[in-house]
């Protein structure tokens, strides 16, 4: 998946239609796990293009309907998919995703660790100053990895980094190092949205 999306130029990625399910497609809640669903749909929006979401996937739905019935079943809703889905549209909505400049960041492992293969990066900017990084680890064990951000202006005291769809400060999954690279080390189908925000300096 990360070489696909690094080979394909971002103006043919931006061109392009995403999506997990569709009319001839089974339903994706009853092929991923909940964290492997969640990693997949953050990836899924956080691409440029067009993002689709098909009826009855925020709530979970199962039951795969041949188009040509021209029906549904009457099914249930699965709260904890319908809460991750509103988590994932409320965070994007506040984020730079889908505006302004897009990047599928390449990455390099750290000494002693190859496991950088196993992420899917994408940065997206609006400005210097607003810079957000979809961080996805698609493998199902923890992984490690280290990225430059394409960032112009660099901070006068380094970067922070935000979870957006957690809370706080996010040192455990991601550290800003003197070179101006980041360390990330993320769980097993991890699903991150880093706002990066310019450290502040220190007091005298």
């Amino acid at each position: 998946m990360r070489k696909q999306l690094l080979a394909t130029p971002i103006r043919q990625r931006a061109a392009r239609t995403h999506f997990l399910e569709n009319h001839d497609e089974r339903r994706i809640a009853g092929v991923l796990s909940p964290a492997e669903h969640r990693a997949a749909a953050l990836l899924v929006l956080g691409l440029p293009g067009m993002r689709l979401l098909y009826e009855g996937q925020i709530h979970g739905w199962r039951q795969y309907v041949p188009v040509q019935l021209g029906c549904w079943p009457d099914e249930s809703t699965e709260p904890e998919i319908l809460s991750m889905y509103e988590q994932l549209l409320t965070a994007l909505k506040a984020s730079t995703v889908g505006r302004g400049e897009c990047r599928l960041l390449d990455h390099r492992a750290e000494l002693g660790n190859e496991s950088a293969g196993n992420f899917v990066i994408i940065q997206w900017r609006t400005s210097p100053r607003e810079v957000d990084l979809v961080v996805v680890n698609l493998t199902p064990h923890s992984s490690r990895c280290r990225v430059l951000p394409a960032i112009d202006t660099p901070a006068a005291n380094g970067w922070a980094l935000r979870d957006l769809l957690g809370t706080g400060s996010s040192r455990k999954a991601g550290t800003c190092l003197p070179s101006g690279e980041f360390s990330f080390e993320a769980a097993a189908h991890a699903a991150h949205l880093f706002r990066l925000m310019p450290r502040a300096g220190r007091l005298k």
